[in-house]
C-alpha cells in the first residue's frame, strides 16, 4: 500500500536521514519522540480538569476548542522549552530541527497504531477526526502536522534565548493553537472528516498556518 509506505517514511525515513546526515544528534531526535510522548500524557490527564473549566464557564463552542487549542499548545511547547533550557549543551539548529521531526514522527507512529487497532476491531475513525484514516488525506496532513512540529519547537528554541525573542513563543503558541482549536471544533461540531470538500478545506487552513509558521521560524532564524 503506497500510502503506508508514506507513513512509514515520515516516522522512519526522516528521523533517519536528520540523524545518519548529521544535522541532529540521535538524543535530540529520541528526546523530541518522548518530549511529544510526555506532553500527550499531561495533555490527557490534566485536560480533564480543562474541558470541565470549560464546559461550565464558557457556552459558545469556539471558545471552548480555542482553550483546548491553547492548553495543547502549552503542554507540548512546554516540555519543549523546558527541555531546551534545563538540557546542556543547548540545542544547535540542526538538533532543534531533529527534535521536532522526532515529535512528528513519534506522533505518525501513534496515528498508525491507532488506525490498525481500529481496523482490527472493525471500526473506523476516519470521519471522527482528522487525518485518523490511512490514505492520502492522511499522509498529507502528517506531512503538513510534522512541519508544524518543527517549526513551532523552532520557533520556541529561538524564543527561549532572550527576552527580545520572547513573541516567537507567543507566535508559536498562537499557531499551535489555531491548528488544533480548527480541529478539536470540527470534531466536536460531528465534521464528517471523511468528506472530501470537509478534508480539502480544512488542508487549505493547515497547509496556509504551516507556511506562516514556517516562514516565522525562518525569521526568528535571522534574528537569534
Amino acid at each position: 500500500m503506497p500510502q503506508f509506505l508514506a507513513f512509514l517514511a515520515l516516522a522512519i525515513g526522516l528521523p533517519l536521514a536528520i540523524a545518519l546526515t548529521g544535522l541532529s544528534t540521535w538524543a535530540w531526535v529520541g528526546l523530541g519522540a518522548a518530549a511529544w510522548a510526555v506532553a500527550l500524557v499531561i495533555k490527557i490527564s490534566a485536560g480533564t480538569v480543562v474541558s470541565v473549566a470549560s464546559e461550565r464557564f464558557l457556552r459558545r463552542p469556539a471558545m471552548k476548542a480555542a482553550v483546548w487549542g491553547l492548553w495543547s499548545g502549552l503542554a507540548e511547547l512546554g516540555v519543549a522549552a523546558i527541555l531546551f533550557l534545563t538540557v546542556e549543551p543547548f540545542p544547535a539548529l540542526g538538533d532543534t530541527i531533529g527534535f521536532g521531526i522526532g515529535a512528528g514522527s513519534v506522533e505518525v507512529v501513534f496515528v498508525l497504531i491507532s488506525a490498525v487497532a481500529s481496523s482490527s476491531r472493525g471500526t473506523s475513525t476516519e470521519a471522527d477526526s482528522p487525518g485518523a484514516g490511512m490514505d492520502w488525506s492522511g499522509v498529507i496532513e502528517r506531512a503538513l502536522t510534522s512541519v508544524g512540529h518543527v517549526s513551532s519547537r523552532g520557533l520556541v528554541w529561538s524564543g527561549v534565548q532572550g527576552w527580545c525573542m520572547a513573541p516567537a513563543v507567543v507566535v508559536a503558541l498562537t499557531t499551535f493553537g489555531l491548528v488544533d482549536g480548527v480541529a478539536t471544533y470540527g470534531t466536536n461540531a460531528k465534521w464528517d472528516w471523511h468528506d472530501p470538500s470537509v478534508i480539502r478545506r480544512f488542508h487549505r487552513f493547515l497547509a496556509l498556518v504551516t507556511v506562516l509558521e514556517a516562514v516565522a521560524f525562518g525569521v526568528s532564524i535571522v534574528l537569534v
